[in-house]
């Protein structure tokens, strides 16, 4: 064999394995460009929960702000109340103290 017909056959032999090296990349592209599709796809998905999440964040943020608001709101009213309350029963004890009083000094009138 001459170095020419060697040189054909490995000229021949580099054109095949090119061409196959072409279709393994060209398919090999596909599913890189396929992957890259799911990927992004993915990603988009993520922002999704991302931004889902951060609404339930502030849902919860103003759920917080307006328990805490009726909250105080509540212990307001209540201690308002017991105030009343408080009064009402100071003045029914100092009415009991005068009639306590007044029976103690009658007491004292007719033992004197």
């Amino acid at each position: 064999m001459t170095w020419l017909q060697l040189l054909a056959q490995a000229a021949i032999f580099a054109t095949f394995i090119g061409a196959f090296i072409a279709i393994a990349a060209y398919f090999n592209g596909k599913h890189i460009k396929e992957g890259v599709g799911k990927i992004g796809e993915m990603i988009k998905e993520t922002q999704n929960l991302i931004v889902g999440t951060q609404n339930l964040i502030v849902e919860t943020q103003n759920l917080i702000v307006e328990t805490q608001k009726e909250t105080r709101n509540l212990i307001a009213t209540e201690m308002e109340e017991n105030r009343k309350l408080i009064e009402r029963i100071e003045g029914r004890i100092e009415k009991m103290e005068e009639n306590t009083r007044k029976i103690l000094e009658r007491i004292y009138d007719k033992v004197a």
